[in-house]
């Protein structure tokens, strides 16, 4: 592996250390993005960035050694186009050229008539790292040629079998190397990533190779929890949700005076005498609707999955009542491809909203 030092402009030689994995990108906002990567051998990680790839003039470095790399690079501009290298404080490893950029999400205080259409890849049960999943990746790069993807999303199911490392690393890693350097990749856990992850504890693969903004650093209410999260990009809001590993159960509050429903599939009466009926379990689904005009709730009509609730509130406030998964709001502008083909396969699970500017 060649390492060039950027600074002293010469090459040096570090034996043997290979880039396993990466580099990818998480938790992009207008100011802020994380680089992600990993090695086979534990080193000090470094990125160089800026405006032009012939001078990436800033830096970050981590501050432990290590074989898993996560840099975080702040100060951005809103919708600008950096590149980027990666490496250690010896030299850079990879980047530096055209193909490796990110671009920071647009500003969320633009005028309506400032605010530009969005290229939005969404797949979904996409996991199993084979021929069919290439041919999706291979039909979306020829629809969308040169037009750069602002981010992608991951609906769940994204490592079959068991969402084991091995099967990321072929699901994922090896499958979409383009997306994940130039793209910010957002991913929802499904039934088979949880095989091997443990949503209440917050380990296994899922929850260690991808980074979720739990505090709310990216817009929205902090979660508290990697299982399920909120961000923003622009003027859309986007929910993501777990349907598989987290207690739905709403906690007991002051007053109600009524007992809620738990999670294990059995309907408890209220005090009342009426009955509420269960939330979903393990098939929420991705619904999208123009203007708002999804009512997923009881009466909706997607059939999502197997128990999908997702109900659709007036102007993007996302009504998530006791079983609602979903919002959004009027005229979301998802290019999602051509027609909205959205990737809506078993076990989606994340959620738009259109942001109301103020």
């Amino acid at each position: 592996m060649m390492l060039i030092n950027l600074e002293a402009e010469k090459g040096t030689f570090l034996e043997n250390l290979q880039i396993v994995r990466g580099p990818y990108l998480q938790v992009g906002t207008e100011s802020s993005i994380i680089i992600r990567w990993a090695t086979d051998a534990p080193i000090h990680g470094k990125v160089w960035y800026g405006t032009n790839p012939d001078k990436l003039d800033l830096t970050q470095e981590e501050t432990t050694i290590t074989c898993d790399h996560t840099v975080k690079l702040t100060g951005l501009m809103p919708d600008t186009k950096y590149y980027y290298a990666i490496g250690t404080t010896t030299g850079v490893q990879v980047g530096g050229t055209e193909d490796y950029f990110f671009v920071t999400a647009p500003s969320q205080d633009l005028a309506p008539e400032q605010v530009r259409p969005l290229r939005i890849l969404v797949l979904g049960d996409a996991g199993r790292g084979n021929d069919i999943a290439a041919s999706v990746r291979d039909g979306y790069l020829k629809f969308t040629q040169t037009r750069h993807t602002d981010l992608w999303l991951m609906l769940g199911d994204n490592a079959y079998d068991t969402g084991t490392y091995e099967e990321y690393q072929r699901g994922i890693f090896e499958m979409y190397p383009q997306f994940l350097r130039s793209s910010v990749l957002w991913t929802a856990i499904g039934n088979h990533d949880g095989g091997s992850a443990d949503s209440v504890l917050q380990t296994g693969p899922y929850y260690e190779l991808f980074t979720m903004p739990s505090r709310g650093e990216a817009g929205g209410v902090p979660s508290g929890t990697a299982a399920y999260y909120s961000f923003d990009y622009g003027n859309i809001h986007f929910i993501c949700l777990d349907s598989y590993g987290s207690d739905r159960a709403r906690p007991p509050q002051a007053g109600d005076g009524a007992e809620r429903p738990l999670r294990d599939g059995a309907e408890r009466p209220l005090r009342d005498g009426a009955e509420r009926p269960l939330r979903d379990g393990a098939g929420a689904r991705f619904a999208m609707a123009q203007s708002a005009r999804f009512a997923m709730a009881q009466s909706a009509r997607f059939a999502m999955a197997q128990s999908a609730r997702f109900a659709m509130a007036q102007s993007a406030r996302f009504a998530m009542a006791q079983s609602a998964r979903f919002a959004m709001a009027q005229s979301a502008r998802f290019a999602m491809a051509q027609s909205a083909r959205f990737a809506m396969a078993q076990s989606a699970r994340f959620a738009i909203a259109l942001r109301t500017i103020p």
